[in-house]
């Protein structure tokens, strides 16, 4: 059969040319600067990536010939609250090495100050800063 011949990237390149956000062009109304217009071919259900055609060398092989695409969301155990607000939670957790704590905290909140293309009812906030103990400790 002519999927025992694919290699998984031969599968991952077909995946991916086919499932892609791409400009159309640029559209240009009046004096306004051009606009960028983009085009989807995103898939968005299992069963589009299932039925997915991969090029084989003879043949065109399906995703679901060869394995299978599935929504893997993981199931909610638990629930996060601050301040009785439900929330999420991201923890952030250094490497072993060089890494430093109040480095990495320091970077960590310049980063959330420049979040983009986030709602304006989106809230974020430290809640746990290992930092401050550390700093703590150094002033000892």
């Amino acid at each position: 059969m002519e999927a025992r011949n694919l290699s998984l990237n031969d599968v991952v390149q077909s995946v991916n040319s086919s499932n892609l956000i791409s400009s159309a062009g640029d559209v240009r109304i009046g004096s306004k600067t051009s606009i960028s217009m983009p085009t989807a071919s995103s898939r968005r259900q299992c069963d589009e990536f299932n039925a997915a055609q991969i090029s084989g060398k003879n043949a065109s092989v399906l995703v679901a010939d060869i394995g299978k695409a599935v929504d893997s969301g993981a199931l909610q155990y638990n629930i996060v609250r601050i301040d009785g607000q439900r929330s999420v939670y991201v923890p952030v957790f250094k490497q072993g090495g060089n890494s430093n704590t109040i480095t990495i905290v320091d970077g960590m909140k310049a980063a959330i100050k420049h979040l983009v293309d986030i709602p304006e009812s989106l809230k974020t906030a430290v809640v746990f800063d290992q930092s401050v103990f550390v700093s703590s400790r150094l002033a000892m």
